[in-house]
């Protein structure tokens, strides 16, 4: 592995490309049963069911300015699981992060072999759900 890469799940939410270190992948699930409540704070739009638990669902529209659809990627933080809505899978491999950029809640852009990728900040994702 060169230094500075890092293995890393490539995916879609809308149109745009994201990626997230495969060390925060528990499991990616297609087609899974979502519930959406009413009421859940901004950053939630519901939960999926994994494992006889529900697992609540990131609102990728607040985050990011697009929402996924049809897949979901189980992610792994300390506080427990966490789910993420795609539209796609792209891929796995090892992408080079090519700048810093300005995006929230990412460290910026990552450069795989099918494109450019925003690659997820998840302890400024958790820090935002956190802070309420």
């Amino acid at each position: 592995m060169e230094k500075g890469s890092e293995p890393l799940l490539c995916f879609l939410i809308g149109n745009k490309g994201f990626a997230v270190e495969t060390r925060h992948v528990e499991k990616v699930i297609e087609g899974g049963e979502i519930f959406p409540l009413s009421m859940l704070p901004i950053f939630f739009n519901g939960f999926i069911s994994y494992k006889r638990t529900l697992i609540p669902l990131l609102n990728c529209g607040f985050f990011f300015g697009e929402e996924g659809k049809g897949i979901c990627i189980i992610l792994k933080t300390p506080y427990g699981l966490l789910g993420l809505e795609t539209n796609r899978v792209v891929g796995t491999g090892i992408t080079l992060p090519v700048a810093e950029g300005n995006i929230p809640y990412t460290k910026g852009l990552a450069k795989g072999k099918r494109g450019s990728y925003r690659l997820l900040d998840m302890d400024a994702i958790l820090s935002a759900i956190l802070s309420g």
